[in-house]
Protein backbone atom coordinates (compact mmCIF):
# COMPACT_ATOMS: atom_id res chain seq x y z
CA UNK A 1 0.00 0.00 0.00
CA UNK A 2 1.78 3.34 -0.87
CA UNK A 3 1.38 6.25 1.79
CA UNK A 4 0.02 8.60 -0.76
CA UNK A 5 -1.62 8.39 -4.04
CA UNK A 6 -1.42 12.25 -5.45
CA UNK A 7 1.66 14.93 -5.08
CA UNK A 8 -0.07 18.02 -3.21
CA UNK A 9 -3.62 16.68 -3.51
CA UNK A 10 -3.38 17.33 -7.83
CA UNK A 11 -1.19 15.56 -9.20
CA UNK A 12 -0.03 12.28 -9.67
CA UNK A 13 3.06 10.85 -7.66
CA UNK A 14 5.22 10.08 -10.91
CA UNK A 15 4.89 13.64 -11.57
CA UNK A 16 5.59 14.70 -8.54
CA UNK A 17 8.63 12.75 -8.03
CA UNK A 18 9.71 14.33 -11.35
CA UNK A 19 9.30 17.83 -10.26
CA UNK A 20 11.38 16.58 -6.73
CA UNK A 21 14.21 15.10 -9.10
CA UNK A 22 14.43 19.09 -10.71
CA UNK A 23 13.38 21.14 -7.08
CA UNK A 24 16.54 18.52 -5.35
CA UNK A 25 18.95 19.07 -8.53
CA UNK A 26 18.63 22.86 -8.21
CA UNK A 27 19.72 22.37 -4.29
CA UNK A 28 22.73 20.09 -4.78
CA UNK A 29 23.79 22.60 -7.98
CA UNK A 30 23.99 25.33 -5.49
CA UNK A 31 25.55 23.83 -2.95
CA UNK A 32 27.95 22.11 -5.25
CA UNK A 33 29.01 25.26 -6.90
CA UNK A 34 29.38 27.27 -3.39
CA UNK A 35 31.93 23.65 -2.61
CA UNK A 36 33.78 24.25 -5.03
CA UNK A 37 34.06 28.21 -5.14
CA UNK A 38 34.90 27.54 -1.09
CA UNK A 39 37.41 25.02 -2.07
CA UNK A 40 39.22 27.82 -3.77
CA UNK A 41 39.01 30.04 -0.94
CA UNK A 42 39.99 27.72 1.77
CA UNK A 43 41.16 30.65 3.75
CA UNK A 44 37.85 32.44 4.24
CA UNK A 45 36.17 29.12 5.74
CA UNK A 46 39.22 29.21 7.98
CA UNK A 47 38.81 32.51 9.20
CA UNK A 48 35.18 31.73 9.52
CA UNK A 49 35.85 28.65 11.70
CA UNK A 50 38.13 30.40 14.00
CA UNK A 51 35.46 33.04 14.30
CA UNK A 52 32.66 30.80 15.87
CA UNK A 53 35.28 29.08 17.76
CA UNK A 54 36.60 32.15 19.85
CA UNK A 55 33.23 33.66 19.58
CA UNK A 56 30.79 30.89 20.61
CA UNK A 57 30.63 28.11 23.26
CA UNK A 58 30.33 25.20 20.36
CA UNK A 59 29.73 22.24 23.15
CA UNK A 60 30.72 19.15 21.48
CA UNK A 61 30.74 20.09 17.90
CA UNK A 62 34.46 21.89 19.30
CA UNK A 63 36.68 19.10 17.85
CA UNK A 64 34.83 18.80 14.71
CA UNK A 65 35.32 22.44 14.00
CA UNK A 66 38.98 22.08 15.05
CA UNK A 67 39.37 18.98 12.51
CA UNK A 68 37.18 20.86 9.92
CA UNK A 69 39.77 23.97 10.32
CA UNK A 70 42.53 21.76 9.84
CA UNK A 71 41.63 19.41 7.36
CA UNK A 72 39.23 22.15 5.27
CA UNK A 73 40.47 20.57 1.76
CA UNK A 74 39.87 17.19 2.88
CA UNK A 75 35.98 17.86 4.02
CA UNK A 76 35.32 20.26 0.96
CA UNK A 77 36.77 17.53 -1.46
CA UNK A 78 33.92 14.62 0.54
CA UNK A 79 31.06 17.48 0.64
CA UNK A 80 31.77 18.12 -3.08
CA UNK A 81 32.01 14.33 -4.28
CA UNK A 82 28.77 13.62 -1.75
CA UNK A 83 26.95 16.46 -4.18
CA UNK A 84 28.28 15.32 -7.39
CA UNK A 85 26.80 12.11 -6.75
CA UNK A 86 23.55 13.73 -5.88
CA UNK A 87 23.14 15.36 -9.07
CA UNK A 88 23.69 12.18 -11.14
CA UNK A 89 21.18 10.33 -8.81
CA UNK A 90 18.44 13.00 -9.73
CA UNK A 91 19.62 12.90 -13.67
CA UNK A 92 18.85 9.20 -13.03
CA UNK A 93 15.11 9.93 -10.88
CA UNK A 94 13.91 12.09 -13.80
CA UNK A 95 15.27 9.43 -16.47
CA UNK A 96 13.25 6.89 -14.48
CA UNK A 97 10.54 8.91 -13.72
CA UNK A 98 9.51 9.04 -17.73
CA UNK A 99 10.72 5.18 -18.56
CA UNK A 100 8.97 3.94 -15.05
CA UNK A 101 12.52 2.42 -14.01
CA UNK A 102 12.69 1.96 -10.64
CA UNK A 103 16.61 1.04 -10.53
CA UNK A 104 17.22 4.24 -11.84
CA UNK A 105 14.74 5.41 -9.00
CA UNK A 106 16.10 3.49 -6.13
CA UNK A 107 19.90 5.19 -5.60
CA UNK A 108 18.31 8.55 -5.24
CA UNK A 109 15.91 7.33 -2.58
CA UNK A 110 18.65 5.98 -0.17
CA UNK A 111 21.34 9.11 -0.64
CA UNK A 112 18.32 11.36 0.12
CA UNK A 113 16.83 9.59 3.12
CA UNK A 114 20.86 10.19 4.47
CA UNK A 115 20.86 14.20 3.13
CA UNK A 116 17.68 14.29 5.34
CA UNK A 117 19.10 12.67 8.32
CA UNK A 118 21.52 14.76 7.77
CA UNK A 119 19.89 18.07 7.61
CA UNK A 120 17.87 17.17 10.28
CA UNK A 121 20.62 16.26 12.62
CA UNK A 122 22.96 19.53 11.35
CA UNK A 123 19.50 21.38 12.39
CA UNK A 124 19.20 20.52 15.80
CA UNK A 125 22.68 20.98 16.82
CA UNK A 126 22.35 24.06 15.85
CA UNK A 127 19.29 24.62 17.61
CA UNK A 128 20.79 23.54 20.82
CA UNK A 129 23.98 25.79 20.17
CA UNK A 130 22.04 29.04 19.19
CA UNK A 131 19.86 28.17 22.38
CA UNK A 132 17.08 30.74 20.93
CA UNK A 133 15.15 31.16 18.47
CA UNK A 134 16.49 33.93 16.10
CA UNK A 135 13.93 35.43 13.70
CA UNK A 136 11.76 32.10 14.45
CA UNK A 137 14.35 30.33 11.79
CA UNK A 138 13.59 26.95 14.25
CA UNK A 139 9.72 26.97 12.88
CA UNK A 140 11.02 28.24 9.46
CA UNK A 141 13.69 25.02 9.44
CA UNK A 142 11.02 22.67 10.44
CA UNK A 143 8.62 23.57 8.29
CA UNK A 144 11.00 23.33 5.45
CA UNK A 145 12.42 19.91 6.64
CA UNK A 146 8.61 18.36 6.82
CA UNK A 147 8.20 19.45 3.27
CA UNK A 148 11.54 17.69 2.33
CA UNK A 149 10.66 14.48 4.34
CA UNK A 150 7.30 15.11 2.57
CA UNK A 151 9.17 15.70 -0.86
CA UNK A 152 10.71 11.75 -0.30
CA UNK A 153 7.88 9.52 0.28
CA UNK A 154 6.40 11.16 -2.67
CA UNK A 155 9.09 9.14 -4.49
CA UNK A 156 8.69 6.05 -2.23
CA UNK A 157 5.00 6.31 -2.71
CA UNK A 158 5.86 6.54 -6.71
CA UNK A 159 7.93 3.40 -6.07
CA UNK A 160 4.89 1.40 -4.23
CA UNK A 161 2.67 2.25 -6.97
CA UNK A 162 4.56 0.68 -9.84
CA UNK A 163 5.44 -2.22 -7.79
CA UNK A 164 1.67 -2.83 -7.07
CA UNK A 165 0.75 -2.21 -10.93
CA UNK A 166 3.49 -5.04 -11.51
CA UNK A 167 2.08 -7.51 -9.86
CA UNK A 168 -1.35 -7.03 -10.52
CA UNK A 169 0.08 -7.30 -14.28
CA UNK A 170 1.82 -9.95 -13.59
CA UNK A 171 -1.29 -11.99 -11.53
CA UNK A 172 -3.63 -10.89 -14.98
CA UNK A 173 -6.15 -9.77 -12.48
CA UNK A 174 -6.96 -6.57 -14.63
CA UNK A 175 -9.64 -6.12 -17.10
CA UNK A 176 -9.74 -4.73 -20.50
CA UNK A 177 -9.82 -0.64 -20.31
CA UNK A 178 -8.19 -0.58 -16.65
CA UNK A 179 -5.19 0.63 -15.98
CA UNK A 180 -1.96 -1.92 -16.61
CA UNK A 181 1.63 -1.25 -16.18
CA UNK A 182 2.39 -1.07 -19.52
CA UNK A 183 -0.38 1.75 -19.25
CA UNK A 184 1.04 3.44 -17.15
CA UNK A 185 4.47 3.66 -18.63
CA UNK A 186 3.53 4.66 -22.12
CA UNK A 187 1.35 7.81 -20.02
CA UNK A 188 2.15 11.63 -20.34
CA UNK A 189 4.19 12.32 -17.30
CA UNK A 190 3.63 15.83 -17.49
CA UNK A 191 -0.13 15.68 -18.23
CA UNK A 192 -2.32 17.67 -15.49
CA UNK A 193 -3.82 15.13 -13.13
CA UNK A 194 -1.69 12.34 -14.49
CA UNK A 195 -3.10 10.05 -12.61
CA UNK A 196 -6.42 10.19 -14.25
CA UNK A 197 -6.64 8.09 -17.21
CA UNK A 198 -10.19 7.67 -18.56
CA UNK A 199 -10.82 4.27 -19.89
CA UNK A 200 -12.05 5.45 -23.12
CA UNK A 201 -8.76 7.13 -24.11
CA UNK A 202 -5.40 6.06 -25.05
CA UNK A 203 -2.12 7.73 -24.47
CA UNK A 204 -1.81 11.63 -24.80
CA UNK A 205 1.08 12.53 -26.65
CA UNK A 206 2.74 15.85 -25.41
CA UNK A 207 1.61 17.45 -28.93
CA UNK A 208 -1.99 17.17 -28.25
CA UNK A 209 -1.34 20.10 -25.14
CA UNK A 210 -3.91 22.48 -25.95
CA UNK A 211 -6.41 20.38 -26.54
CA UNK A 212 -6.05 18.44 -23.03
CA UNK A 213 -5.21 21.88 -21.44
CA UNK A 214 -8.04 23.82 -22.17
CA UNK A 215 -10.11 25.85 -19.44
CA UNK A 216 -13.03 22.95 -20.60
CA UNK A 217 -10.87 20.42 -19.89
CA UNK A 218 -9.62 21.67 -16.48
CA UNK A 219 -12.86 22.45 -15.25
CA UNK A 220 -13.64 18.91 -16.16
CA UNK A 221 -11.20 17.79 -13.73
CA UNK A 222 -11.46 19.57 -10.99
CA UNK A 223 -15.05 18.75 -10.89
CA UNK A 224 -13.81 14.71 -11.43
CA UNK A 225 -11.81 15.37 -8.36
CA UNK A 226 -13.89 16.66 -5.86
CA UNK A 227 -17.37 13.25 -6.89
CA UNK A 228 -16.97 10.86 -4.37
CA UNK A 229 -17.69 7.49 -6.57
CA UNK A 230 -14.22 8.70 -8.90
CA UNK A 231 -11.86 7.48 -6.74
CA UNK A 232 -11.92 4.17 -8.04
CA UNK A 233 -11.48 5.47 -11.94
CA UNK A 234 -8.15 7.16 -10.55
CA UNK A 235 -5.03 5.09 -11.63
CA UNK A 236 -3.12 5.86 -8.42
CA UNK A 237 -5.54 4.37 -6.60
CA UNK A 238 -4.70 1.39 -4.80
CA UNK A 239 -5.13 -1.78 -7.61
CA UNK A 240 -7.90 -4.07 -6.48
CA UNK A 241 -7.09 -7.85 -6.54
Amino acid sequence: MAVMYHFIFWFSTRFGSAVVAIFTLGQSGACLIASITGLRNQNAIQRQLDFWLRTYDMLFMKDTLYNMKRGTEGWLVGIITCFSLHCVFCFLMLYGTFRVSLWCVYPFLVLEIARLVFLTTSFVIAMLLVKENIADLGLLGGFVLLYLFYQWFCVLSFIQIVKELELVHKMGHYEEGKLNFHKYQRMNVLELGAERYPMSEDFVPVADFSRHYNKKSINENIRSRFSIDSDYNNVMARPVY
